[in-house]
């Protein structure tokens, strides 16, 4: 967990790790810059901060944290080409993807960049169909899914695209039966999830509501919801043994 606010607004440094043997939160190296409304991702054993606001500056830079490191702290690797906000990223094989967020002018991106750990630098690749903000990203299959958030109007969407890193192409796939932003997704067993978030233009409804994409279907199916309804939080599997 990293970043964020504090309940007096205060912007945070701080990163804490949970330990599920020992179910126990440990802190950890606290990060170079305090970071609101950042992206973050796992690209191998690594933890990577990406891009994020405060004190009404929009980050384009990015940390890397390894905790099997000797020493371990965060480290800044090359800025991206766009700053960015309320943004995702995800993480297929060793390379990087940030996508979308909002930039210093509060523009709604359809911006898309990859790292390459090999070449240490930044590419760009085919925009998103939908510029979108507040959305949620996630890795099925090697392939990059990108789901809901709101759009240039500040419409909340039900679109879901996909990117092929070996076609280096968006396709449109089937929407949500609902829109939704400020959620959460996740991979697990070769389907996408889509979880909580908010809706509404004026009375922002908070959603406990989820739904699962099936690939090779190309179908969403509604699920069990969640017991507390939840926006703006984070969301990943792992597997204990």
């Amino acid at each position: 967990v990293l970043g964020g606010s504090d309940a007096d607004g205060a912007m945070l440094h701080s990163v804490e790790r949970y330990d599920p043997r020992q179910d126990v939160w440990e802190q950890m190296p606290p990060m170079q810059v305090a970071r609101v409304a950042v992206a973050a991702a796992a690209v191998d054993s690594c933890l990577c901060a990406v891009g994020g606001n405060n004190d009404m500056v929009v980050h384009d830079s990015v940390e890397i944290f390894d905790p099997e490191a000797a020493g371990a702290c965060w480290l800044p690797i090359p800025r991206m080409r766009s700053p960015r906000w309320a943004a995702a990223a995800a993480a297929i094989g060793r390379s990087l993807y940030v996508i979308g967020g909002r930039d210093g002018n509060d523009e709604v991106l359809s911006a898309v960049e990859r790292f390459d750990p090999e070449a240490q630098g930044w590419g760009i690749l085919p925009p998103l169909r939908t510029p979108r903000a507040s959305f949620a990203a996630a890795a099925v299959g090697g392939m990059l899914y990108v789901v809901g958030g709101y759009d240039t109007m500040l419409q909340d969407l039900r679109s879901l695209e996909r990117f092929d890193p070996v076609l280096g192409a968006w396709q449109q796939l089937k929407p949500m039966g609902a829109p939704r932003f400020a959620l959460g997704a996740l991979a697990c067993r070769g389907c996408l999830y889509a979880l909580g978030g908010a809706a509404g233009d004026v009375d922002r409804v908070v959603l406990g509501t989820a739904e699962r994409y099936d690939p090779k279907a190309d179908a969403w199916l509604s699920t069990s919801p969640l017991r507390t309804p939840r926006r703006r939080f984070g969301v990943a599997a792992c597997r204990l043994k």
